[in-house]
């Protein structure tokens, strides 16, 4: 699986290839095309993987049954990441009128001159952002 990429662009590539390989005379099960199709999956999806292969019969459980349970997983992976990154933004914004509402500019133009002297513009920027997007009160 490709950075970025998801279920369903790898399964397209994934028949793409078993039938190119069907056409040159190779015959592939279906437990075989399901077992690949797992194991072509990133580190990350390896839990789910194992739980379906223990769980379900894959000589006899179609690919398109496959694709629809890692798809799901997909859907809730993606979700669980975005509240996390929520949660971390939510985090960084407390930090921050907390930093402010100290009345510790000092701190915060220290900060804010190290992260331009280490090329950082685009963190000083968010920094900024947040002060004026969050409407803190210095």
């Amino acid at each position: 699986m490709e950075p970025h990429e998801n279920i369903d662009k790898m399964y397209c590539r994934f028949n793409d290839i078993v039938k190119d390989l069907e056409g040159l005379g190779k015959e592939y099960s279906l437990g075989e095309k399901n077992r690949n199709f797992l194991n072509t999956l990133p580190k990350e999806w390896k839990p789910k993987s194992i739980a379906i292969e223990e769980s379900k019969n894959l000589n006899s459980m179609p690919i398109e049954s496959l694709i629809n349970s890692l798809t799901s997983f997909e859907l809730k992976m993606i979700l669980m990441h975005f509240y996390k990154r929520k949660r971390k933004m939510f985090l960084k914004r407390k930090r921050l009128k907390i930093c402010l509402s100290t009345k510790n500019l000092s701190l915060l133009e220290m900060m804010i001159c190290t992260l331009l002297n280490l090329n950082l513009l685009c963190m000083a920027i968010r920094i900024l952002y947040a002060i004026i997007v969050v409407n803190i009160d210095i």
